[in-house]
């Protein structure tokens, strides 16, 4: 069976466990479910969060709280981040979940009456489709503003999929999006605020920076070139050496970055061969941490380092620049480069980066950025780079 075939079929067995569930028994077992389909970046902003659902549902309300994500996600938080003991923690392949029916129905059977409430933290395709199949007396869901690949699926799920749905505003971060969910539920005086990561042993001595040159997508990736110049300013101007990080991915890029260079023996490239708290002990030791919208660029904020994101405006505010409604004495938030447009919100508006602009459009096919990226030039970000070291 084609993987088309296979999600016709898994779509409609969703819709039809979804009808059977309405005159199903709803479970009564003081259980939460909190669904979390994201990866790094987005589960680090989404800590604080996870400590507003454990007060207001585990120590307020008496419940049990399970949260699913992908295995990868909870080696991470496992690893660099504290997670509170009464918190249960399970993985699902989301992935595999949309696109194999065998596994559906496995996942379905596992969790279909698992929980009293469910909870959607961060909108997808696949995680409306597993809460369609929840038979929750709640299903919560907090619903993405911007449309996918597959707006008429999102569409038919997002209506099925919750029996309480928020829409946050266009031009709200995840910061303040999971606190507005937090709100409607009933922690009323929760405010979002910086993530906190666990403290790792040193393994760099003196001052050192981190770059981080790659991102999840070529859409978000400042061209290599520029990182190499910048890398050889921060060299010559902080006499500083330069640790490269990032994912198995960006191998690539971290290598022609160094090929590149005028000092490569002050390069150093970590990228891919780190384990979790290796990553995070390099990046919350750093005296500066500049980079794309990364996750890399998540930890250093998390750990209060100075640090320079490189952004587009296709999601704006999603991520970055960082909103955040409490912040603590000797907190810092990142420094932002980001070019404004008029096609600002592309991806809201369509389904896409590049959405309404051909010439974006036609350079993201090529694999490069987005057009409000490669507009960045390397004299902005070492603007940028020194109003964060004086800070």
């Amino acid at each position: 069976m084609s993987t088309v075939q296979e999600r016709i079929k898994i779509a409609m067995a969703a819709v039809g466990i979804h009808v059977a569930n309405k005159i199903r028994k709803k479970p009564r077992n003081k259980r939460v479910l909190l669904i979390f389909q994201q990866v790094f970046g987005d589960s680090i902003i989404l800590l604080p969060a996870l400590e507003g659902y454990m007060e207001l549902y585990h120590k307020q309300r008496g419940y049990g709280v399970t949260m699913i994500c992908l295995p990868s996600i909870k080696k991470f938080l496992t690893d660099v981040a504290s997670i509170p003991d009464s918190l249960n923690i399970e993985t699902v392949d989301f992935k595999k979940f949309v696109n194999n029916y065998k596994y559906f129905k496995e996942i379905v059977g596992q969790y279909r009456e698992y929980a009293e409430i469910s909870i959607v933290m961060g909108s997808s395709l696949s995680a409306e489709l597993f809460s369609t199949t929840i038979c929750a007396k709640e299903r919560h869901g907090l619903i993405s503003c911007f449309r996918t690949k597959w707006p008429l699926q999102m569409a038919l799920f997002q209506r099925l999929a919750y029996t309480d749905a928020v829409i946050p505003p266009v031009g709200s971060m995840m910061i303040e999006r999971h606190g507005i969910m937090l709100r409607h539920l009933g922690l009323e005086d929760y405010k979002g605020h910086l993530s906190t990561l666990v403290p790792q042993k040193r393994l760099i001595s003196g001052n050192y920076c981190v770059i981080c040159p790659g991102a999840s997508t070529p859409v978000k990736r400042w061209p290599i070139e520029r990182f190499q110049q910048l890398a050889d300013w921060i060299i010559k101007t902080y006499d500083m050496d330069v640790h490269l990080c990032g994912g198995t991915p960006e191998k690539e890029d971290a290598e022609q970055l160094i090929s590149l260079s005028n000092h490569p023996d002050r390069i150093f490239n970590h990228v891919g061969n780190t384990t979790f708290k290796e990553w995070s002990s390099i990046v919350q030791y750093a005296s500066l941490v500049v980079g794309n919208d990364s996750a890399t660029l998540h930890i250093a904020a998390a750990t209060h380092r100075k640090c320079v994101c490189i952004t587009g405006i296709y999601d704006k505010y999603m991520f970055f620049p960082y909103k955040v409604e409490k912040l603590s004495e000797g907190e810092t938030l990142p420094t932002t480069v980001i070019v404004d447009k008029s096609c600002a919100y592309c991806r809201t508006k369509g389904y896409f980066a590049g959405y309404g602009n051909k010439d974006c459009k036609a350079e993201i096919k090529q694999g490069k950025c987005a057009m409000c990226i490669s507009e960045i030039s390397v004299d902005m970000v070492k603007l940028a780079i020194e109003k964060a070291m004086y800070v």
